[in-house]
């Protein structure tokens, strides 16, 4: 039996900024796959080095690298989710890629699209490399700057 824990709109939201990680944010390498735009991640890093792990999903089918040791040692200095674990998942990725259908996930009723400052996520007036197309439940959506006191 199942039964819905989260609204479709809230789910685009999330699926929508994961979606980021990989188009702006810690896994842009995951840029050079064709499909890009069409996945969603995270990476993962523990404070310590000794755990990486990358996450990615795109609407029928979701994975993980986890990279570390059985026991809590480092892995190496600096070795990121996007570092040690990414590319791992991208040779992965890419394979089960080759023979699937392009695929998008389904953007359900009541999203309306904004254009933000991707720096800030207030609204953008007019187009530019710092401007991107944010969803958001209607009604949520940034109309302006907060006033200053």
């Amino acid at each position: 039996q199942s039964e819905e824990v989260i609204s479709p709109q809230v789910a685009y939201i999330m699926t929508s900024l994961l979606q980021g990680v990989i188009q702006r944010g810690t896994s842009q390498y995951a840029r050079h796959l064709t499909r890009y735009k069409q996945l969603g991640g995270k990476t993962g890093t523990t404070d310590d080095w000794a755990d990486a792990r990358f996450v990615g999903f795109s609407p029928s089918l979701c994975a993980g690298v986890w990279v570390g040791h059985d026991q809590k040692v480092p892995i190496g200095d600096k070795e990121t989710g996007a570092r040690a674990a990414l590319p791992a998942w991208l040779t992965f990725r890419e394979e089960t890629l080759a023979d699937r259908p392009v695929e998008d996930f389904p953007i359900p009723s009541n999203i309306v699209f904004v254009p933000v400052e991707k720096h800030t996520g207030y609204p953008a007036h007019g187009s530019g490399k710092d401007v991107i197309l944010e969803g958001f439940i209607a009604g949520t959506e940034p109309t302006g700057y907060p006033r200053t006191q």
